[in-house]
């Protein structure tokens, strides 16, 4: 009988992933100031408004999968307030943000493998109008993976549902952030945040996937304790939204140390660089480039440590050789170069729905591992290149509303992994 009700419950929960993620919300306005101005000779009125969204239907959203939790159901919304500005003698009204009162951000999560609810809760209130000066609070709580900076990340709870594909590792993460930044109109962004968080492990959960209910992978351990520290990350963007996809550069750094000093039990400095170049050639030809280089001084916690994972094009996680776990590092080099011929078709129907349709071309190459000198970050340039490995797909790939689905055929530059080259489902967010 517990086994009729569970399928009944991973039925319902399959149905809602196919929901979309963030429908037409509901808006709650409410004026809370009115207030006549001039400019330029004309008398404008602007009225501030509550904006109150809900996220998904009404406010239930299919958030993600993964091995760990299953398939997580949320609920949450968001709170702001906009303003209003009405000119005379027309119709026209602009809506534009209002920074009088704080942003607020929920979201609860209920994971259907396991006995616990996560969430989250931001707030962020812009002390500077003119300066873009922002302060806020984070707090959080769940199911965390440290292998999100890969560029398929969004885009794979639903590859991992039907194909088993899901080799992160996981563990247990509770804690808050304190930051303050400046987004400045010339693209460039700094963010100064202290961190305080307590992780656990979660080697010993049980999942289930909608063709199986095995256990795919245990969860290395993680040292169970406090992670706490600054972290300073600095952003510059020079994008110009194409005719297909996004042009122009982008780059950024993460500077992270933790240690007693800031209450926690780890005692490290990470630094994270990455940059990424998008350029359309002609009409039809989109180019891309990317690379990022992690390094650190001082031994990483477990939980801390990068991989490389499936982003290796060509490369089997899941063959017997290929020990995933224990290919991770403190120090990381990863390149990926793209080629894209855009290809055009009819106006129809079935085009409207996937659209941007591109043959593909990528290169992808890169390394992680333990430094033999954890305390000097500069070998990041000196070890661990006779571990580089390489792979390339070539492939067709569109887009499904907020999902880039590519379908390619990839092969590793190391037989040990691949055998023949093999077919492979994608999925990331559209840029």
């Amino acid at each position: 009988m517990k086994s009729v009700k569970l399928q009944y419950v991973r039925i319902v929960l399959l149905v809602l992933i196919f929901l979309p993620a963030a429908v037409s919300a509901d808006r709650i306005e409410r004026v809370t100031r009115s207030e006549p101005h001039s400019q330029s000779g004309l008398e404008i009125t602007s009225e501030t408004f509550w904006n109150f969204e809900l996220k998904g239907l009404g406010g239930f959203f299919p958030a993600s999968y993964n091995r760990v939790d299953g398939l997580l159901a949320g609920w949450g919304f968001d709170l702001s307030t906009a303003k209003a500005i009405t000119y005379p003698g027309t119709e026209t009204r602009q809506l534009v943000s209002a920074y009088r009162y704080p942003e607020v951000s929920f979201e609860m999560l209920v994971p259907s493998a396991r006995r616990f609810v996560g969430g989250s809760l931001g707030i962020k209130q812009r002390l500077s109008e003119e300066k873009k000066v922002d302060l806020g609070l984070n707090l959080g709580f769940g199911t965390f993976s440290n292998d999100t900076w890969r560029a398929d990340d969004p885009g794979t709870s639903l590859l991992y549902l039907t194909l088993e594909r899901d080799r992160r590792y996981y563990h247990d993460r509770r804690g808050c952030e304190i930051f303050m930044g400046n987004s400045l109109d010339n693209g460039l962004s700094i963010w100064l945040a202290f961190y305080y968080e307590h992780v656990k492990s979660l080697d010993a959960v049980n999942v289930w996937t909608l063709f199986s209910s095995s256990l795919l992978t245990e969860n290395p351990p993680v040292i169970h304790g406090a992670d706490s520290g600054l972290r300073f990350r600095i952003n510059l963007e020079r994008l110009s939204k194409g005719t297909f996809f996004p042009e122009g550069w982008e780059c950024a750094l993460t500077f992270e140390t933790g240690g007693s000093l800031a209450g926690g039990d780890f005692d490290y400095q990470l630094f994270d660089f990455s940059v990424g170049f998008f350029r359309l050639l002609g009409e039809l030809n989109y180019c891309s480039a990317a690379l990022k280089a992690v390094t650190a001084k001082q031994k990483l916690p477990p939980h801390k440590l990068y991989s490389l994972g499936g982003e290796l094009r060509g490369i089997d996680t899941f063959h017997r050789d290929f020990d995933l776990f224990h290919r991770r590092g403190d120090r990381l080099w990863y390149i990926s170069l793209g080629y894209q011929r855009l290809i055009t078709l009819p106006d129809i129907f079935i085009t409207r729905l996937a659209y941007n349709w591109s043959l593909d071309f990528y290169f992808t190459s890169g390394v992680t591992f333990l430094s033999s000198d954890e305390k000097d970050p500069l070998t990041l340039f000196t070890d661990g290149f006779e571990n580089l490995e390489s792979g390339a797909a070539v492939g067709v790939s569109c887009n499904l509303s907020r999902t880039r689905v590519g379908v390619y055929l990839e092969d590793s530059f190391k037989r040990q992994y691949r055998s023949r080259p093999t077919v492979t489902v994608r999925l990331s967010q559209s840029r």
